[in-house]
């Protein structure tokens, strides 16, 4: 079935709702600066989050399907075939906060994944609480979140 004009598959694709919702929880805890690598971090903890609730690597899916294209707006699991890890260097850095998140959501997918091998029964509460907790150091860049 499909959106009744392309623009609604936005509001109709879970992945998305649950994005948007993960930045309104996170404007209560942290008014996050929505630039720079700020930004970045905020697009990536905002599709992580959607992705992990969901148990779902791909973002937007329904909505490129929706306006004739195939597969996700972002993919996460870069294990996945045909997939790509992301690299952060000066020349993938494009100033666009939702594609310089890219590798950010993936190298978090990656330790969910970890966490998930590990542990079975507890890893994505583990991983989901690591990647929660390190928000409340206040991060603005990706070596802040690091640390």
């Amino acid at each position: 079935m499909s959106a009744a004009a392309p623009r609604d598959s936005f509001t109709d694709d879970a992945t998305v709702t649950h994005h948007e919702y993960t930045h309104y929880l996170l404007e209560k805890i942290w008014s996050i600066q929505n630039f720079g690598q700020a930004g970045a971090i905020s697009e990536g903890i905002a599709d992580y989050f959607a992705a992990s609730s969901l148990n779902d690597s791909a973002i937007g899916s329904y909505v490129q399907v929706n306006l004739g294209g195939t597969g996700a707006l972002r993919e996460l699991d870069c294990q996945k075939v045909g997939q790509t890890c992301q690299k952060l260097s000066n020349s993938s850095w494009t100033g666009e906060i939702h594609e310089d998140s890219i590798f950010f959501s993936q190298a978090l997918w990656d330790i969910r994944r970890a966490r998930i091998n590990d542990q079975p029964l507890t890893g994505q509460s583990c991983a989901d609480g690591l990647v929660f907790q390190a928000l409340l150091f206040f991060p603005e860049s990706f070596s802040e979140f690091y640390d």
